[in-house]
């Protein structure tokens, strides 16, 4: 009878196939004619087509082995022993050879490694993330990051103290969790502080951050925008926010460069508004896409301004205390 099931498959699966022969497809038809075997028949053919599923999104697979067995248990762990249970028993055997052909064992390996650095007291170091975005730990610290980012998100754990310079990616938001909160940014530096039992701090250097806080029941959030700090305890129940400078940060902090290479002006002031949280209206439309070159070493937003205002002939104009009008220009 075993022979019988298994010759029986390997005509099924010719004819999903599409190469089968004229006997066979005789003996596949005499076989249909009983209800029973239709059954089976359209079992394999829903199992056949879930495997191609499986191939086309093979690369969005996350395996989780643990649940695979116990769904494969529970079908093949039967109490009485049918000839249906092993034509079952044939197929999941089929369907193991498929994965093997479309290359699971490649899905399963493809899982980034996740490290871990862990500092003690008065110890530095620094890691570089996949991305190119940066971290400085200061001890005792300890961080968990994966050996490579995905591309939908970037996300790394952490415990202590540390400064994160993180490049922009609108596409891929960048997630630092710890056991009292998280923050959310898509590129900016900002420093992260748990050390004290009962605080939460974070100071944003550039840039913008977002804030969480809290248990499942009571979460605060936060904005902070440069130079502003936010520190949460479980006395206070909320986010404080306050302003500090960056000498005031804790430690020496490594300021953070802006390099820009012959990019469009319109990317340029996209980058700086996002930076030092504000807003800047450029009136002559032809210069957002004229190409530019500049470094920006720890400068001032009045400065880049200034710089603008002498290369493009600009009138820089403050209509409030984080918006700015730059009028006139030329192409330089």
């Amino acid at each position: 009878m075993m022979k019988a099931d298994e010759k029986l498959i390997t005509i099924i699966q010719k004819k999903l196939e599409g190469i089968l022969e004229p006997e066979e497809a005789q003996l596949l038809d005499k076989w249909l004619e009983l209800p029973e075997n239709s059954s089976e028949y359209e079992d394999y053919v829903a199992l056949w087509q879930g495997t191609e599923t499986l191939a086309a999104k093979k690369n969005d697979f996350t395996p989780n082995p643990e649940n695979a067995w116990a769904t494969i248990e529970d079908q093949i762990m039967v109490t009485q022993p049918k000839t249906r249970f092993k034509l079952a028993y044939a197929i999941a055997a089929s369907v193991g050879l498929i994965l093997l052909v479309l290359g699971a064992s490649s899905i399963f390996s493809s899982q980034k490694e996740n490290l871990q650095l862990v500092l003690q007291s008065n110890q530095k170091d620094t890691v570089q993330f996949s991305d190119g975005s940066q971290a400085y730990l200061f001890g005792p610290c300890s961080l968990s990051y994966p050996e490579e980012f995905d591309s939908k998100e970037r996300k790394v754990s952490m415990e202590g103290f540390a400064y994160f310079d993180i490049v922009h990616d609108e596409t891929s938001p960048f997630e630092i969790s710890t056991n009292k909160g998280t923050v959310e940014v898509l590129g900016t530096s900002f420093t992260v502080d748990t050390r004290k039992d009962d605080v939460f701090a974070v100071q944003c250097i550039t840039g913008k951050v977002r804030v969480n806080a809290g248990n499942k029941q009571n979460q605060y959030r936060a904005i902070l925008t440069r130079n502003k700090k936010g520190v949460y305890t479980n006395q206070a129940k909320e986010i404080i926010v306050t302003s500090f400078a960056a000498s005031e940060a804790g430690v020496e902090l490594p300021i953070p460069n802006m390099t820009f290479e012959n990019k469009p002006l319109r990317e340029i002031l996209k980058r700086i508004e996002y930076s030092y949280g504000v807003s800047i209206q450029l009136e002559n439309k032809s210069l957002l896409e004229t190409k530019y070159s500049t470094t920006i070493i720890d400068s001032t937003l009045e400065d880049f301004l200034n710089e603008l205002k002498v290369t493009f002939q600009l009138e820089v104009v403050q209509t409030a205390s984080s918006n700015y009008i730059l009028k006139g220009g030329a192409s330089n």
